[in-house]
């Protein structure tokens, strides 16, 4: 999305974050609510995460490292393997109960053991590398204890159903004003609050139509 208005680049990872600054600030001005923020573990999305939402609590999502942890198991066993689900089962456990350290000295003690290819013994290295620079994002015990979310598919799963399933029909080209218009319909109709939304609407075009209908009402009741 990144792309050039007025002859200069904005960026859309800054547009992004600075947005939800925003609305961070417009639904808790006073900071009282807890924060958390999901995501994978691309140090640039971390880094405006801390400039700009600095109070959130940063959490690597569990979906990411999963899928890391499948990438350790091939390097052992064969994909799709009993072996390889019950690798990802027990170091997955591991991570949950907050055993970072412990997982990767365990799996780097096991990949000494085997008789790995170079490639094979790289690819360990570097997703134990991945585990250990972002362990202060892994907490996971202690996320899952005060009931804090770990992971992003729900959300992920509310955009396909409120956007892709919507805007991606066969034939749909979209400009962003239109695309903006049918999902704010598109969200209050999957919310359920299609007949608050109408019954709002129509109660603010009165006031805009008929902006001293109220004050007649009140004249003609105290001439009455």
């Amino acid at each position: 999305m990144t792309r050039e208005v007025d002859g200069e680049e904005v960026n859309a990872k800054e547009v992004v974050f600075d947005w939800l600054a925003k609305e961070l600030q417009e639904r808790d001005p006073r900071a009282s609510r807890t924060v958390v923020a999901i995501m994978d573990g691309e140090n640039k999305l971390r880094d405006l995460q801390e400039r700009k939402i600095k109070r959130a609590i940063g959490i690597l999502d569990i979906w990411h490292v999963t899928e890391y942890l499948y990438e350790l198991a091939y390097c052992f066993y064969r994909d799709g393997s009993k072996e390889a689900e019950a690798f990802v089962e027990t170091y997955l456990r591991k991570l949950l109960e907050g055993k970072v350290n412990r997982v990767i000295g365990g799996i780097r003690q096991m990949a000494t053991k085997h008789d790995l290819s170079d490639s094979r013994w790289n690819k360990v290295e570097d997703c134990l590398l991945y585990f250990a620079v972002r362990s202060e994002y892994m907490k996971y015990d202690e996320y899952l204890a005060a009931g804090y979310p770990i992971g992003s598919g729900v959300v992920e799963g509310a955009c396909r159903h409120l956007v892709k399933d919507r805007m991606e029909q066969a034939g749909m080209r979209w400009r962003i004003a239109g695309a903006q218009a049918i999902l704010g319909l598109r969200a209050v109709y999957v919310n359920e609050d299609w007949d608050a939304f109408h019954a709002d609407r129509i109660h603010t075009e009165q006031r805009k139509l008929y902006p001293y209908k109220k004050t007649l009402d009140t004249i003609l009741n105290c001439a009455a």
